[in-house]
């Protein structure tokens, strides 16, 4: 299969999927839509949560779990399995390759990729027998944070039952 064919190919999946989760957005709670200064629905791009000392596989589960919540709070979030979906079949397009992490010509990379006004980036460490977890919104525009979070939890198990509050602190 020639590369034309797999990136239209993955283009087709990729608005399969995107259709998919629109249909399954929350519809009965009460919570008003997200959205950003100019009043435009609020769109997130979900950088990969770093891990640092803790397990990778948790770290995962969590970013699924964050974006989810986006969702039920109705903020509209591309995710990092939807964002690496994006970037691979924009690759050749924008050339993201070296990007860091800490890069904020990265971040603005991503919000651009995701076509997102916001971009949600964090970490998960240990401090010492507790997860912490810390997470930033950042403004794609003019990358700057415009709202933080935290949870310090005994287990990383027990981070699903902050992630609702947290998620509430970082769309004011």
């Amino acid at each position: 299969m020639t590369k034309l064919k797999l990136t239209a190919l993955a283009a087709a999946a990729l608005a399969a999927c995107a259709g998919a989760k629109a249909d399954t957005k929350p519809t009965d709670d009460n919570a008003p839509p997200a959205t950003a200064a100019n009043g435009e629905r609020l769109k997130i791009a979900v950088k990969p949560i770093r891990p640092k000392g803790v397990d990778p596989t948790g770290t995962s589960v969590i970013e699924v779990e964050l974006c989810q919540e986006l969702f039920k709070q109705h903020a509209d979030a591309v995710c990092p399995d939807d964002l690496k979906a994006i970037i691979q079949v924009k690759q050749a397009q924008l050339e993201l390759g070296g990007c860091d992490n800490d890069d904020a010509a990265c971040t603005q990379k991503i919000a651009n990729v995701a076509n997102a006004n916001r971009v949600l980036a964090g970490e998960i460490g240990k401090l010492d027998d507790q997860i912490v977890l810390t997470l930033s919104m950042l403004d794609a525009g003019n990358a700057t944070v415009v709202g933080r979070a935290s949870a310090k939890v005994s287990s990383l198990g027990d981070l699903s039952a902050k992630l609702p509050g947290m998620v509430k602190q970082l769309l004011k």
